[in-house]
């Protein structure tokens, strides 16, 4: 888990660990060793044009017959013994990590297993109208910021798809490009009401393009066009 540090300074500044131990699997890489609970001499202040981040280990979560007592006291001592990193993530590291899947605005990302995988991100999709009536609908996309929102309406009527194309947008002094990826469906139908489904989508475990949401009377329903 990575959180984000708040700098009380008009520009950024970040706290760098600098204690490292060579990786056990890699010769010649070096890991961040910097204890849990924060020394000012196992690192130092650089600036910083990004977010401070920083990641520490998980303490385990076991029973304990004396919850109050006895879990604060090995809580205190388990974060003498958690390592951690601190430093700067630059835009463009931002922009990087937001393609692998990481949620830039609080630094967290879900792993199923050890390594990088890819985003289940969608970057476009095709809304079917499934209900009895004509329906509009709201595709919500994100970037990395929160300037980068948008949202496509459209009207749908009764029988009918329609498409909604990729959204693109930049970021910083980069010249490339980076997709939006849709966040969120919100359907209003006929009588008024509205019905919504937020990420994520289930079916959904890498990038995936014309993803299909079916519009019923009741509910959203994501649908793999593979499998249709």
């Amino acid at each position: 888990m990575l959180h984000g540090i708040v700098s009380l300074d008009s520009s950024l500044h970040c706290w760098r660990c600098e204690v490292t131990v060579q990786a056990p699997d890699k010769a010649g890489m070096f890991l961040d060793d910097c204890r849990a609970r924060f020394d000012f001499t196992q690192h130092t202040r650089e600036d910083c044009d990004g977010k401070c981040w920083k990641s520490v280990d998980l303490i385990e979560t076991r029973p304990s017959e004396n919850y109050t007592l006895d879990r604060l006291l090995r809580k205190d001592t388990d974060l003498y013994k958690l390592r951690s990193s601190r430093r700067c993530f630059s835009a463009t590291e931002l922009l990087r990590a937001a393609e692998l899947g990481v949620n830039t605005s609080d630094g967290c990302r879900k792993m199923t297993t050890v390594g990088l995988r890819s985003p289940a991100a969608i970057y476009s999709c095709v809304i079917r109208n499934s209900s009895d009536a004509e329906i509009d609908v709201q595709v919500h996309f994100s970037g990395i910021e929160d300037h980068h929102a948008e949202v496509a309406d459209i009207e749908i009527a009764q029988g009918e798809e329609e498409r909604v194309d990729e959204k693109e947008f930049t970021h910083g002094d980069s010249d490339g490009k980076y997709h939006k990826t849709v966040e969120l469906i919100r359907v209003r139908k006929f009588d008024g009401s509205t019905i919504e489904l937020k990420q994520p989508f289930d079916g959904v475990t890498a990038p995936k393009k014309d993803w299909i949401f079916e519009i019923t009377n009741d509910s959203i329903k994501s649908v793999d066009p593979a499998k249709k």
